[in-house]
């Protein structure tokens, strides 16, 4: 997983605490979006994504990568949260399947589905 800064109340906060600067970042996070885009056309075995409300799958800046074609929701038997398994076409060509707890997450964990 990239470790893309987020800006919060004048201060910016990495997942890895990498020091990074206010003016920095915006640039910083697209080189790292642009690092992601070049291994996502290469097809890779594993990916992580976001998925958004209207099935688009996105990087974390918001480029389209996918889209999902197929999904299946169940509910959690330990927790009751809502789980939702997703087949996505990638952008790439490649197939992808993943699953989610949508009701705290947006973040999938894609594999590449054998053909």
């Amino acid at each position: 997983m990239s470790d893309y800064g987020y800006v919060l109340e004048g201060r910016v906060f990495t997942p890895n605490q990498t020091a990074v600067s206010l003016a920095e970042c915006e640039a910083r996070n697209k080189a790292l979006e642009a690092a992601e885009l070049e291994q996502w056309a290469t097809c890779p075995d594993d990916f992580a994504a976001y998925v958004s409300n209207d099935r688009r799958v996105t990087t974390w800046l918001g480029t389209q990568i996918g889209r999902v074609v197929a999904l299946t929701t169940y509910r959690n038997g330990l927790t009751g949260s809502r789980m939702d398994c997703v087949t996505v076409r990638g952008t790439n060509g490649a197939t992808y399947r993943g699953r989610y707890g949508s009701d705290w997450s947006q973040c999938v964990r894609l594999r590449r589905a054998k053909a």
